[in-house]
C-alpha cells in the first residue's frame, strides 16, 4: 500500500479521536486539576465572589489529625469489602442457579438483571422511601410481624450497613452477568463433549 495513504490513514484515526479526548479532558482531567487547585488554596465566599488564597500543603499536612478522615477511610473500606464480598457470593449462586435452569431461564436473568436497569438518583429515593422511619414499608413489615421499627439511616449503628444494602441491590446483577457470561462457554464446551462421547465414568460435564 502507498506510505501516502498509510500516513493519511494515520492521521485520519488521530482526527477521529480527537472529539472524544477533547471531551475526556473537559470532562475529567479539568475537574481533577481544579481539585488540586482547590486542595493548595483556602476559599471563601465574600462580596459575592470566590477569593482564593494559596495555603500550600497545609491541608494536606491538616489530614493526619482530621477524626472526620479517618472516619470517612474506615467506612469506606468497611463498605468496599462488605459491598464487593456479599455481591461475588450473591451473584455467582444467582449465576449458578441460573445456569442450571431448563425452563425460564430468561425470565430469572430479566429478573436478576432489573435493579441494575434503574438510574442509581431513583434507587436512592425509592430506597429513602422504603427505610422512611415513619411511613417506610420495612418498618410496617416489622410491624405487621409485631417487631419495632428503626431508624435504618439515622441510628449510627444502621446506616452504613443500611447503605451496603443498597449497594448489594444495585450492583449484585452486574456480578450475576459477569459470571453467567464467564459460564456461558463452559457450558457449550460441555454440551459438544456429551454429545461426542460416550456416557463414560469421569467423562460427565455438569450441567
Amino acid at each position: 500500500m502507498d506510505t501516502h495513504l498509510l500516513g493519511d490513514a494515520r492521521r485520519w484515526r488521530y482526527y477521529a479521536l480527537a472529539p472524544a479526548a477533547a471531551v475526556y479532558l473537559l470532562l475529567t482531567v479539568l475537574p481533577i486539576a481544579n481539585l488540586v487547585a482547590m486542595s493548595l488554596h483556602d476559599i471563601r465566599w465574600e462580596a459575592g465572589s470566590a477569593r482564593w488564597t494559596y495555603s500550600g500543603l497545609r491541608h494536606f499536612a491538616e489530614l493526619g489529625g482530621d477524626q472526620l478522615i479517618r472516619a470517612g477511610l474506615s467506612n469506606t473500606a468497611v463498605f468496599a469489602a462488605g459491598a464487593v464480598a456479599c455481591e461475588m457470593v450473591i451473584g455467582f449462586f444467582l449465576a449458578l442457579f441460573v445456569s442450571r435452569v431448563v425452563r425460564g431461564r430468561v425470565a430469572y436473568r430479566t429478573i436478576f438483571l432489573l435493579p441494575i436497569l434503574i438510574p442509581g438518583i431513583v434507587i436512592g429515593a425509592i430506597w429513602k422511601l422504603m427505610y422512611n422511619p415513619d411511613f417506610g414499608v420495612i418498618n410496617q413489615l416489622f410491624g405487621l410481624a409485631g417487631l419495632a421499627g428503626y431508624d435504618w439511616l439515622g441510628e449510627k449503628s444502621l446506616a452504613l450497613a443500611s447503605v451496603i444494602v443498597v449497594d448489594i441491590w444495585h450492583w449484585t446483577p452486574f456480578v450475576f452477568l459477569l459470571m453467567l457470561a464467564a459460564s456461558s462457554p463452559c457450558r457449550r464446551m460441555c454440551s459438544r463433549r456429551r454429545a461426542s462421547t460416550a456416557r463414560a465414568p469421569g467423562r460427565n460435564c455438569a450441567t
